[in-house]
């Protein structure tokens, strides 16, 4: 029964604790340059275009190694 209480008090504190949360928000007035988008944009590709290079590479080096061990084998 008072572990019931407990919790009962711990959410009428957070209750409490988001609606304070919640009506002390003041509205964000920004700007954000048009230029913004694009450069995210180009971040966005760049970081796409550097992963697949890398794992472009990562795939080459491990094909040439699988035929290297093959090669041994052979012999």
């Amino acid at each position: 029964m008072r572990m019931q209480r407990k919790y009962a008090e711990l959410a009428v504190a957070v209750a409490c604790f988001g609606v304070w949360l919640a009506d002390s928000a003041k509205p964000a007035y920004g700007y954000t340059d048009p230029g913004t988008g694009l450069m995210a944009i180009q971040i966005l590709g760049s970081t796409v275009a550097g992963f697949v290079l890398l794992a472009r590479k990562r795939v080459f080096d491990l094909f040439a190694r699988l035929r290297r061990m093959a090669r041994r084998d052979r012999r």
